[in-house]
């Protein structure tokens, strides 16, 4: 099996495969859930003050990627992760592997 290094640990080179479903992971970290289109749904951001479901989530696809319309923050499933756990990117990506 090949592997990638990044910051002295070693990720398989099929790692974001391995990541959990946005659809999965999403549901259980945001409040105020809204689906807003078929694959999207928006709710409070974790990391400002949104007051008004500013944060905004694709659920299609492997990326989850998410954008807050409040603080400006965006990102995939791993970054959404790692600013919330404050782990590093690299360990963000280990830790939702092994939520799968």
């Amino acid at each position: 099996m090949t592997s990638q290094i990044i910051d002295d640990l070693i990720l398989p080179n099929n790692w974001r495969k391995r990541l959990p479903r946005p659809m999965d992971y999403y549901p259980g970290e945001l409040k105020a859930l809204r689906q807003t289109y078929p694959g999207g749904i928006e709710g409070h951001c974790p990391f400002c003050e949104d007051r008004h479901r500013a944060l905004k989530v694709d659920l299609r696809g492997t990326r989850g990627h998410w954008c807050c319309f409040a603080c400006d923050r965006m990102g995939d499933i791993v970054d959404f992760h790692h600013l919330k756990t404050g782990l590093s990117y690299e360990l963000a990506a280990l830790s939702l592997m092994e939520m799968r």
